[in-house]
């Protein structure tokens, strides 16, 4: 994922064990000047369009399994060692304070990047929709997102080898060291 930075694209392999997080390989992979200015131009409503929302989805989802198989290919990681990746996409629209409907005030995030696309060209089972349900649960933050992911791989007994494709921001690493 890269978040509303739109700068690139963050890949950490992970060993998750009960005991501890350790982190086994990490990169980033810059957008082009010319995929960047792409994607900027959804985040606006007046530009945005359901046409190129949908294409970029797949475009996005094809540089994501191409950043995973670059990183595994340097750090020389199997695909078979690998358990699970976890996708976030790309941010194209986030509205953390939400708006309201009837009595109710609804958080929304939007982030593009077909997980179909990552799976099928990695051959690993790909998690997606962590970031909504981390809005749901009013984890504003980067940081509280990641720690909140690794907090819920952990609770539900998944352990082993995971890649994350994040927001390429100086929290990331911290965020994997910091999870209980």
């Amino acid at each position: 994922m890269s978040g509303t930075s739109v700068d690139g694209v963050c890949v950490a392999v992970v060993d998750i064990t009960k005991q501890k997080v350790h982190s086994l390989a990490f990169n980033v992979f810059p957008y082009s000047p010319t995929l960047r200015r792409e994607i900027l131009r959804l985040r606006r409503p007046e530009s945005a369009r359901f046409d190129n929302i949908c294409h970029y989805n797949f475009v996005l989802g094809e540089v994501f399994a191409r950043a995973i198989i670059k990183l595994r290919h340097k750090s020389d990681i199997s695909v078979s060692s690998i358990d699970l990746v976890d996708s976030h996409g790309q941010t194209i629209y986030h509205n953390p304070r939400g708006r309201r409907y009837k009595r109710t005030t609804i958080r929304s995030t939007v982030q593009i990047g077909e997980p179909s696309v990552v799976a099928h060209r990695n051959g690993i089972t790909t998690a997606v929709d962590f970031r909504p349900r981390a809005m749901r649960l009013l984890a504003r933050t980067q940081r509280k997102v990641k720690v909140t992911i690794v907090r819920h791989i952990r609770q539900t007994n998944l352990v082993g080898a995971l890649i994350i494709l994040n927001e390429c921001d100086q929290f990331l690493q911290k965020a994997i060291e910091d999870a209980p």
